[in-house]
C-alpha cells in the first residue's frame, strides 16, 4: 500500500481524498437503501398478516361492521382493502369446511356406506355425494 502511496504525486492527493470520499458515501447509500427497504419489506409482512388475522377475528360480522372494525384497528387499511382480506377470510373458512366435508364422505365411502345413506346422513343430494366419492377414488381429494 504504501508503494501505491509513493507513486501518487503529493499534488494529486487532494483530488484522490475527494474521489475516495465520493466513494464511500456512494457506496454507504447503497447499504443504507438496502437496510431500508429490508425494513420496509417486514414491515410490510407484519401489516399484511396483522390484516389476515384482523379479518379472519371478525369474518362473522356483517360487512359494514366488519370493515368499520378493521379500519380502527392498526394498520388502519382503508375500507376496500380491509374488505378485501374479509372476503379472503371468509373463502378461505368455506373452503376448509368444505375439505372437512369431502373428508367426512370420503371416509364414509371407504366404510361402505352407500351414496343415498352418505347423502342423508350429510345433508347433500346423491349425484354430490357420487362426485366427490368419484374425486376420492382418483386421489384428488386434499
Amino acid at each position: 500500500m504504501d508503494q501505491l502511496i509513493s507513486l501518487i504525486p503529493p499534488s494529486a492527493y487532494e483530488e484522490l481524498e475527494k474521489y475516495l470520499k465520493r466513494t464511500l458515501r456512494r457506496i454507504s447509500d447503497r447499504v443504507d437503501g438496502q437496510r431500508q427497504s429490508e425494513i420496509f419489506r417486514r414491515e410490510h409482512q407484519k401489516k399484511l398478516a396483522a390484516l389476515a388475522f384482523h379479518a379472519k377475528r371478525l369474518q362473522s360480522l356483517p360487512d359494514d361492521e366488519a370493515v368499520a372494525a378493521m379500519m380502527s384497528i392498526p394498520p388502519f387499511p382503508c375500507g376496500s382493502v380491509a374488505l378485501h382480506y374479509l372476503t379472503r377470510a371468509r373463502r378461505d373458512h368455506v373452503k376448509a369446511l368444505r375439505r372437512q366435508r369431502d373428508r367426512r364422505i370420503a371416509t364414509l365411502v371407504d366404510k361402505g356406506h352407500t351414496n343415498a345413506e352418505i347423502a342423508r346422513r350429510v345433508g347433500l343430494s346423491p349425484s354430490t355425494v357420487a362426485k366427490i366419492a368419484a374425486q376420492h377414488s382418483k386421489g384428488d381429494l386434499p
